[in-house]
């Protein structure tokens, strides 16, 4: 937490109210935590994966979880979604060849 979050703090803003993540998460984040990892999940009909207008409006079963420590929250996506590290690509990766 940087020290602009704790001065909103004393002057009354609640934790929830600086971050929702942490309702999510259940407990406030450990001390040296640099920041939260939101990880959402939901099912999408195969048909609808072409379209991204289309493609959230028939997203089910949306659920999000909250980490503080990077470990664990792969450790959660390989359990709950065969997914590693691997899988990942960064924003700025794209199909183009690269020069």
């Amino acid at each position: 937490m940087d020290e602009r979050a704790r001065e909103l703090m004393e002057n009354g803003i609640s934790l929830d109210d600086l971050y929702p993540e942490v309702a999510v998460l259940g407990r406030e984040p450990r001390e040296n935590a640099l920041w939260l990892y939101k990880v959402e999940s939901f099912t999408v009909d195969r048909q609808y994966h072409e379209d991204q207008e289309v493609f959230s409006d028939h997203a089910e079963n949306y659920v999000y979880n909250v980490f503080d420590d990077y470990h664990e929250m792969m450790d959660f996506c390989l359990k709950n979604h065969g997914i590693d590290q691997g899988n990942f690509k960064k924003k700025w990766e794209t199909n183009y060849p690269e020069f």
